[in-house]
């Protein structure tokens, strides 16, 4: 419900349009991933659980649609990826390290707004986005790293969902550079090794601040 009332108006924006001016673009980009853990009852393993931003990247195909007074909308499809790092420390005292890494395919679908004077531009956007995890894994490191798949009960844990904003420049109506903010609003139930050898089920949700660099080809 909280999905379906963001994402209506938004495609009542793309139906009202007149004089409407359609481009294309490749976009990518540097994800400053990190994630908001919930545990189930299973904190006596480790105490002072930390997350941390870890770097990542996001790369797709985006299509603008805009009015001649600048008003609009975008959506597109996105590999992004997501996690964050991580480190605590053990049962038996030990400071232990480590990194998740998730892969999504994603369709944003936002709002967008260009105020342009002569070759230069000032955008701004906002909206939703939907997705589906089809990769992730869990890296303890040490002196061999120890990579564990996470795992996923159902398929529907695999999707995730949230808000997103952002804003940039644009120049010569061709090239885009913003940073964008996104939100998960779906917690996700997952197990992750964050533990040696010891799965550990919780609930997930994930943002992202994203620097991205977009051409437009018409």
């Amino acid at each position: 419900m909280k999905l379906q009332k963001t994402i209506i108006p938004l495609l009542c924006i793309f139906a009202s349009m007149t004089c409407t001016y359609a481009q294309f673009s490749v976009r990518a980009g540097v994800n400053l991933a990190n994630e908001n853990k919930v545990f189930n009852g299973n904190n006596d393993m480790f105490t002072g659980y930390q997350a941390d931003m870890l770097n990542a990247f996001n790369i797709g195909v985006m299509y603008q649609l805009l009015s001649s007074k600048g008003i609009g909308g975008e959506t597109g499809i996105i590999f992004s990826q997501k996690g964050s790092n991580f480190s605590y420390t053990d049962a038996a005292d030990a400071s232990i390290r480590g990194y998740n890494e998730t892969g999504y395919i994603e369709i944003p679908l936002n709002a967008k707004y260009i105020f342009r004077i002569g070759v230069f531009g000032i955008f701004a956007s906002a909206g939703v986005y939907g997705g589906c995890a089809f990769y992730g894994k869990t890296t303890l490191e040490a002196e061999t790293d120890i990579e564990t798949p996470i795992q996923y009960a159902t398929f529907a844990n695999r999707l995730d969902a949230g808000y997103n904003a952002g804003g940039g420049i644009e120049l010569f109506k061709k090239l885009q550079i913003g940073v964008n903010w996104s939100q998960s609003f779906i917690s996700q139930d997952i197990t992750e090794n964050i533990v040696r050898d010891t799965p550990v089920p919780h609930k997930n949700r994930n943002r992202i601040l994203a620097i991205n660099l977009a051409y437009f080809f018409k």
